[in-house]
């Protein structure tokens, strides 16, 4: 085929009238926000969490795990964008915009598409003006270009700014209209930008800028633009497209239509050619031309009608299909379409076509303008009499390829087809396998830990996170209530994140067709009443449910078949060999203007409700409870009485409350122990003991009603040689309370070894109306109840990340009995937090248990009153591990490592490094065995390519040599891994675990 440069040489300029400043409203609908961009890096606020968990055998062999605290690190928003097309770099700063020619008064139309390919939302500003600032070339405006057609959406031009989300796009057109007054041979320029609002979030380009060419001409000019369509409805034509953007699964049917004209001065034909995108398939005998009334067409030009020429052929060696046509003659002002019908089959949106992105886009090339003379090859055939002509593309009209979701949980052994179900969430599956779907564990003893292994598998086509949770439906959950549910990792100790913003726990995005294995820990309440069988005893159906499609959802049934009696009751109504029941609803007592009420719903226990003893109060305004410990081992067992607010022990109470333990009622003798750690003393198999404990609130307590846990846990393992204990929980009600409040915090229990430290963590708050410190006498803090030999140091923890450091300032050292030390004042509302350091001696023998009353006191305003805790320290023996995670980030490629040392929020950004390091520490008196410590890449993040040295990545301080598992460069999110193990971590002693992964980008 002949071509030619259809541009000429350039004029000198004649002008272009100015162009408005445009833009579009917020809402999608009003612009092309249409077509989503494939965006790998974490929207910005996204919050990149990461624990560690270490495992260990004590000495007396029992398997013990610690886990770390948690990191966490902010995505930035981080800004950039695209423009597009013609420019072969759409992130270019400048570039050239389209070329065409038009008879004189004729209107041209350019079409672009923004595209926000940064992780957050942002205002974009459009603009088009005259490249030579003259005035003679008319326009119209800029337009929303919803269906991305190529043509205005409606007459008016858009106005405002577009507000363009992550990851999606907008498309206009920019309209140009020649002067009449135009020759052949003139030509001008005009100026598209783009330009984004907020320049404080790392654009590279803030503007894109594309020139645009117009030439005028008195011969054949031709436009063309592509649209795609669904098929229409009813008893329309069916070559006639539905004017509705189309999108659509795998298997959709649509219509193509390239529409063309002759915005020219003079008749000829046009040269139309359309590749079709890799992964669409052309249907057979489904071509239609609009010149001859929609005549169908012969896809190899045998039988076709006068006037046109049509092939379809293949354009490459792929399964690429192309498809040629040229009309003979198209006088000035005519138009016509060329449609034909695709299916987007089963490449498309798999491996050939990405789902959503612009290579399912359709573009055809088209004969701009005509010259005399010459041919026009269609590449099968040549048509005589075209003349020759250069060829542009049209716009790229989208087809966005809908991912298809699709998720099948099943147990570890099941298979995306025996584990299906046949109707989610019920747990069965069509094929009637119910072994696929179901995990069964024979027998377990309440407040025991159960463990189901599950597999979920993304048999969808595209990458999904699914939310784990558990079915609703009548019947499908029998666990008895208080039962407890946490979800890990397939190690079964790293504990699974919620990923996806939803607030539920989740398995990480998962590519199309990969699976994962997730560990289900069910922990059935304590005083759940044992033995019990049943077929099964219980059952709850977990399920997997797609975070973009909450209709699409499997499940797997985990069941119980049996439970063994439990080896420790803690109850307040009945003794040995009644287990179960528990004190109901108490009556209440007032005492010195506090209504003290002694109550609560025992330890969420399913059988019934025995009657509630009244509690006993005195003058100091206190409650007293009963306890009765129920041994139901085949051995003697001493069991250590302890209280907390919550059911998660070791606890506390709230500021300023009390709990001590007594043989009698009236709480006039102590039960066995010491101070602030009493005991029941050694309880037969078979018996009980009953013990009361008096909760006193300070006199200042905020009027409510408080919760009371208390735990009775034996001092050695059980017959299973397991630490065994149970709980109940009791409610105070305090029906008045001072308007004046200065605490300190929760009580802090705590183990070291002798010769090591225990650091308690504090908050001395100004909840009142007034300040405390203030009046010329600063507030003093003592340290009291210490045995002797036993030391403390107070710090204020001034970076407030619960350590002592160099940024720690120390308030003062010391022994039992030390004088106060100043602390300064704390005012309405504000805070100090401190940090009590205990130091057991190193002859303190194991079992030890230390208490040191911590008091602030106000002098010079007793108003303020005093804030008063204690920190338990007992001295243990057995290998005791800390496990403390630190982290670190830098900017780019993850090069040279940065030792972390921070445990605070890191401000960090999609592309960045960060570097994480989990230190193990041995504060026992023993040796701790087998030590291990595992984790897992955290969600948005893979595997970093450059890693700490080997000699550096999992050290023990032991020198003996430990490795890291193998970890592939670029791992997902979600794959775990171990360090260790080391045999023998003696007291004192560390592993460490060092690792780098990078956020996607």
């Amino acid at each position: 085929m002949k071509t030619c440069d259809s541009a000429g040489s350039l004029r000198p300029r004649k002008g272009l009238r100015h162009l408005l400043m445009v833009g579009v409203g917020a809402l999608v609908g009003v612009g092309g926000l249409v077509q989503p961009a494939f965006a790998a890096a974490p929207p910005a606020n996204t919050a990149i969490s990461n624990v560690a968990t270490a495992s260990y055998t004590d000495s007396n062999g029992v398997q013990q795990t610690a886990q770390s605290n948690v990191v966490q690190s902010l995505i930035q928003q981080v800004g950039s964008f695209t423009l597009s097309p013609p420019t072969a770099t759409p992130s270019a700063a400048t570039g050239a915009g389209y070329t065409k020619s038009a008879a004189p008064g004729s209107t041209v139309y350019m079409q672009y598409t923004v595209t926000n390919t940064g992780n957050g939302s942002d205002n974009f500003t459009l603009a088009v003006a005259d490249a030579h600032n003259t005035d003679t070339f008319a326009a119209t405006g800029v337009y929303a270009d919803v269906n991305q057609d190529g043509l205005p959406d409606s007459s008016s031009p858009i106005s405002g700014a577009v507000t363009i989300g992550a990851g999606t796009s907008y498309t206009f057109v920019v309209a140009y209209t020649l002067p009449s007054s135009a020759t052949t041979g003139w030509t001008d320029q005009g100026t598209v930008t783009a330009t984004a609002a907020n320049g404080a979030i790392g654009y590279g380009n803030l503007t894109l800028t594309r020139t645009d060419t117009v030439n005028a001409t008195l011969a054949a000019a031709f436009s063309a633009n592509t649209s795609i369509a669904l098929p229409p409805s009813g008893a329309q034509a069916w070559w006639s497209p539905s004017t509705t953007p189309s999108s659509g699964k795998v298997g959709t049917s649509t219509i193509y239509t390239i529409t063309y004209v002759n915005n020219g001065g003079a008749a000829g034909p046009v040269y139309i050619k359309d590749q079709l995108p890799v992964g669409f398939t052309y249907v057979a005998s489904s071509g239609a031309w609009s010149g001859a009334i929609g005549t169908q067409l012969d896809d190899a030009d045998a039988s076709n009608p006068s006037g046109i020429s049509y092939k379809v052929g293949s354009y490459s060696a792929s399964t690429g299909t192309s498809v040629e046509a040229v009309v003979a003659n198209v006088v000035p002002g005519q138009s016509g379409t060329i449609s034909f019908r695709v299916l987007a089959s089963a490449g498309a949106g798999g491996a050939n076509t990405l789902i959503g992105t612009s290579t399912t886009n359709n573009a055809a090339a088209y004969t701009a303008s005509t010259l005399s003379g010459g041919s026009c090859t269609t590449g099968a055939y040549t048509v005589a009499n075209c003349n020759g002509s250069t060829t542009v593309s049209t716009n790229a009209a989208p087809f966005t390829v809908l991912a298809t979701r699709a998720v099948v949980m099943t147990s570890s052994s099941g298979t995306t087809t025996t584990g299906a179900d046949a109707t989610a969430p019920t747990g069965g599956n069509a094929a009637g396998d119910g072994s696929a779907d179901t995990v069964t564990v024979a027998s377990a003893v309440p407040g025991g830990s159960i463990k189901y292994t599950f597999k979920v598998f993304n048999t969808g086509n595209d990458t999904d996170t699914f939310l784990l949770g558990f079915s609703s439906a009548a019947g499908t959950n029998t666990f008895p209530a208080g039962t407890t549910y946490n979800w890990f990792q397939s190690d079964g100790v790293t504990p699974l994140q919620a990923t996806a913003g939803k607030g539920v726990v989740d398995t990480g995005p998962l590519a199309a067709g990969a699976s994962t294995t997730l560990i289900l820990q069910v922990v059935v309440p304590a005083a759940t009443t044992a033995p019990q069988s049943g077929s099964p005893l219980y059952k709850a159906t977990a399920q997997a449910t797609s975070v973009n499609d909450a209709t699409v959802e499997d499940g797997a049934k985990a069941q119980l078949t049996a439970l063994a009696p439990g080896y420790v009751d803690l109850t307040q109504t009945v003794a040995a060999g009644t287990a179960g029941l528990d004190q109901g609803p108490g009556t209440t007592t007032a005492v010195q203007g506090i209504a003290v009420t002694a109550g609560g719903t025992g330890n969420n226990s399913t059988a019934s409700v025995g009657p509630s003893p009244a509690p006993a109060a005195s003058s100091a305004g206190n409650a007293v409870f009963k306890l009765i410990v129920n041994n139901n081992d085949s051995g003697a067992l001493t069991f250590n009485l302890s209280a907390a607010s919550t059911s998660s022990f070791p606890g506390n109470l709230p500021a300023g409350w009390t709990v001590e333990y007594y043989t009698d009622a009236a709480a006039t003798t102590l039960a066995a122990g010491s101070a602030g750690a009493r005991n029941t003393g050694s309880i037969a198999a078979g018996s009980s003991a009953t013990v009361y404990a008096k909760v006193t609130p300070p006199s200042n307590a905020s009027a409510a009603t408080y919760d009371v846990y208390f735990q009775a846990q034996s001092t050695t393992g059980a017959s299973n040689g397991v630490i065994v204990s149970d709980y109940l929980r009791d409610q105070v009600v305090v029906a008045a309370a001072s308007t004046y409040s200065m605490t300190l915090g929760s009580n802090g229990s705590l183990q070291a070894s002798a010769g090591g430290s225990a650091t308690y963590s504090h908050t001395l708050a100004n909840t009142g109306t007034q300040a405390c410190g203030s009046g010329g006498s600063p507030l003093s803090l003592t340290v009291s109840g210490l045995p002797s030999g036993w030391t403390y140091a107070v710090y204020q923890d001034a970076g407030t990340i619960g350590v002592v450091d160099g940024e720690a300032p120390l308030v003062g050292t010391g022994a039992n009995g030390t004088s106060p030390y100043t602390i300064g004042s704390v005012a309405v509302n504000a805070n100090q937090p401190l940090l009590v350091r205990i130091f057991p001696p190193g002859s303190a023998a194991v079992g030890t248990v230390a208490t040191a009353t911590i008091t602030v006191t106000d002098a010079a305003n007793p108003g303020c009153g005093s804030a008063v805790l204690t920190d338990t320290t007992t001295v243990v023996a057995a290998g005791q591990v800390q496990v403390q995670k630190y982290q670190s980030t830098s900017t780019g490629t993850c090069g040279a490592w940065s030792e972390p040392s921070l445990s605070s929020n890191l401000s960090v950004k999609p592309g960045d490094c960060l570097m994480f390091k989990t230190v193990v520490t041995n504060v026992g008196t023993t040796a701790a065995k087998n030590v291990q410590v595992s984790d897992a890449v955290p969600a948005y993040t893979t595997w970093a390519a450059t890693q700490p040295a080997g000699a550096t990545a999992c050290v023990s301080s032991t020198g003996n040599t430990v490795t890291l598992s193998s970890v592939s460069s670029g791992a997902a999110a979600g794959t775990t891994f171990t360090c260790g193990t080391e045999t023998s971590l003696p007291p004192g002693g560390t592993l460490t675990l060092r690792f780098a992964v990078q956020i996607n980008q």
